[in-house]
Order: C-alpha cells, then structure tokens, then sequence
C-alpha cells in the first residue's frame, strides 16, 4: 500500500493515487462492494495468494472505485471471499480462477472415478464372499 494512499484519515474513505494503484495493480488485488446498512461501501483490497485472506483493506470513495473499475476494465463477480457483496477483478483474473477450479473438478472428477471402481470391486468381492457361504 506504500505509496497508494494520498490522503489518510481516521476513520471513513482513503484517497489512492489511482494511477500508481492502477500500476501496482496484480493478481492479489481486488475492489470489493459491500453494504453496510444498505449503503454501498467499496474497499480496495490485497489478498493472500490463495485469494482467502485478507492482507490489507482500506475503504474508498465511490467515485475513485468507478474510476479504477473502468481504466483496469474490471469485471464484476459474485464472490465467496466476502458475505452479501462482490468483488471486482481483471478479466485475467477471473479467468485464472476459471482455469483453476476447472482443474480441480478434473482432479475430483477423476478421483471420484477411481473411488467408485474401488467401490465396485468391493461390492464384487462382498457378494463373491456371501456367495461362497450360502
């Protein structure tokens, strides 16, 4: 965040040089919409790799988020990270995500495979054992 911040306050919205924010923008970065008390509430935001923990939030102006939503050109997701809200991020980003989770549903798919032919066998050799008994 060094160097982003220009105007800092106790409390309510920081001011951001967006166009050093707009550069040091990267994958663990991210704007998030939230509403407290149905009043919308945006937070610039870096997150930990795994995109699961917060690092560092701070909450920003209305105006500055539009004004980085349309220079980065970023896209407006539904998002796990943060409860009744969403999260702004980079196409590329979005797509990484895509990618990953395609990954992994292959992975879980194929081991979900290699459980149920384990099943299988077990059921086979189950019914093979209560044949031999009767």
């Amino acid at each position: 965040m060094k160097g982003l911040i220009t105007n800092y306050h106790q409390t309510g919205e920081y001011e951001l040089n967006i166009e050093r924010a707009c550069k040091k923008w990267n994958d663990q970065t991210i704007i998030c919409l939230s509403y407290f008390n149905d009043i919308q509430v945006y937070t610039y935001a870096k997150v930990s790799k795994n995109q699961k923990k917060v690092i560092t939030r701070i909450k920003i102006s209305a105006q500055q988020a539009t004004e980085l939503i349309h220079r980065m050109k970023l896209v407006q997701v539904r998002d796990s990270f943060f409860r009744r809200a969403c999260t702004y991020k980079t196409l590329a980003q979005v797509e990484a995500e895509e990618e990953k989770i395609s990954a992994e549903i292959e992975r879980l798919e194929s081991q979900l495979f290699t459980l149920q032919s384990m099943r299988d066998e077990i059921r086979k050799g189950i019914n093979s054992y209560l044949e031999q008994k009767s």
